[in-house]
């Protein structure tokens, strides 16, 4: 059980963000919140619709970034999180109510989730025309498992001359997560 009795409005919005989340598209109601938070978060019924009031400010706000739906009586997700950066964001939220132990949260997950963040900020950085393969081992993004292997696949994708000044790698992934490079008009990266 994790206590949130004490909690501010906007923190309970976060773990009732958390709940709906895990609750993959399926509407989450605030009666079922509310047992919920008695249950295991200890958290008063009178503190779920100041709570609430913080998520319709949050969808107000945000639009059609938010990922949620957010009514008087639920909260419902609109996109996973593999494919919300919101959603990635609130699961690296220390405090979020999201439990450190076992399947719900470890470090390995949220490497990925914080790779996934890094990912996307580091490509609207650089633009248009900018690209990132998340180049960390176990790949998700198709290389290959042996480091030469995949130093090779690496510069047919993004059309970059190979060197000659091999040095064998102490990690599986050589210590690169992400690449990111930018094609330009020439298209040469």
């Amino acid at each position: 059980m994790i206590d949130l009795s004490s909690e501010s409005s906007e923190r309970i919005a976060d773990w009732i963000e958390v709940l709906a989340a895990a609750q993959q598209g399926k509407p989450l109601s605030t009666q079922r919140i509310q047992e919920v938070s008695q249950t295991f978060a200890n958290i008063s019924p009178v503190l779920i619709p100041f709570a609430f009031k913080q998520l319709e400010r949050r969808s107000k706000i945000l639009r059609e970034s938010y990922p949620f739906m957010v009514d008087d009586s639920y909260i419902v997700t609109k996109k996973s999180v593999e494919n919300s950066v919101y959603l990635q964001l609130l699961f690296l939220t220390p405090g979020a109510g999201v439990s450190t132990a076992g399947d719900v949260w470890n470090l390995d997950k949220a490497s990925k989730l914080f790779e996934s963040v890094v990912e996307n900020a580091l490509s609207t950085f650089f633009g248009q025309n900018t690209q990132t393969v998340n180049f960390g081992f176990p790949s998700r993004s198709g290389r290959p498992a042996e480091f030469s292997a995949a130093v090779e696949w690496l510069s047919r994708k993004t059309n970059i001359r190979l060197g000659n000044a091999y040095r064998p790698p102490r990690k599986k992934d050589g210590g690169v997560d992400l690449f990111i490079w930018k094609s330009f008009g020439d298209n040469k990266p």
